[in-house]
């Protein structure tokens, strides 16, 4: 049976183009105007999904499943007279979308923001007196357990990178090794439930895999600057 539609005044409310998110420099000299789709495609929905240690993991875009992304960004300056769209460039003539978060530079100069491409997650530099020119910084941005931190010169990013070394994920097995064994005592626990807990070996090992990065800090202009082994990482400063 195929998808049935709402009646066509229910579907107008839902399809109305969201008013854009305002997100100010910290000078509040310019903002980005941050607009989104009225709702999500099915085919995001439908995107690969890890369920593991209670997070939500994107596998192809090593990062925290998301399906509610910014589909444009414009750039203003305060007096509301120069409007400039920030265009990307689309693999394979497809239009990719999905923008993850942006963050501005504490100069108030430049700022960035993620794109998930559905193969990856790319970080992008703009400048905000030359918008039309987006630099990457990387397309191999790791955002499963570490976000992004500017670094004092206004110009670097702190972040975690997918390892270039690292192989195909491990195979998980259908067949136990062990048995599954759960105790029930009885008696009222004050703890609360956790959903998607690690439930076995394959499940560490899955998660070891995806969400293991390496410390990089990336730069308009510069190769990436790789700081120690990969690891486990949650919070670098």
């Amino acid at each position: 049976m195929p998808y049935r539609l709402p009646p066509d005044s229910i579907a107008r409310v839902l399809e109305t183009i969201p008013d854009p998110s305002v997100l100010w420099s910290p000078d509040a000299n310019w903002a980005i105007l941050a607009s989104r789709d009225p709702l999500p495609d099915i085919a995001e929905l439908a995107r690969p999904m890890l369920a593991l240690a209670g997070m939500r993991i994107d596998p192809n875009a090593n990062s925290g499943f998301q399906i509610d992304f910014y589909s444009g960004l414009t750039l203003r300056d305060r007096s509301g007279k120069n409007f400039t769209s920030i265009s990307l460039p689309n693999p394979e003539g497809k239009k990719v979308s999905r923008i993850g978060f942006v963050s501005w530079s504490h100069r108030s100069d430049a700022f960035v923001f993620s794109r998930n491409t559905g193969s990856s997650t790319e970080l992008w530099y703009v400048r905000c007196d030359d918008p039309y020119r987006p630099v990457l910084l990387t397309d191999r941005l790791h955002t499963v357990l570490m976000g992004i931190d500017w670094m004092p010169d206004g110009l670097g990013i702190l972040c975690g990178s997918v390892p270039s070394e690292r192989s195909e994920p491990p195979k998980v097995s259908s067949v136990p090794t062990e048995p599954n064994i759960q105790f029930a005592d009885g008696r009222k626990s004050p703890a609360r439930t956790y959903q998607d807990l690690l439930k076995n070996a394959d499940d560490e090992a899955l998660f070891e895999y995806h969400a293991t990065s390496r410390i990089t800090i990336v730069k308009p202009g510069c190769p990436p600057e790789y700081l120690g082994d990969p690891d486990l990482f949650t919070h670098v400063s």
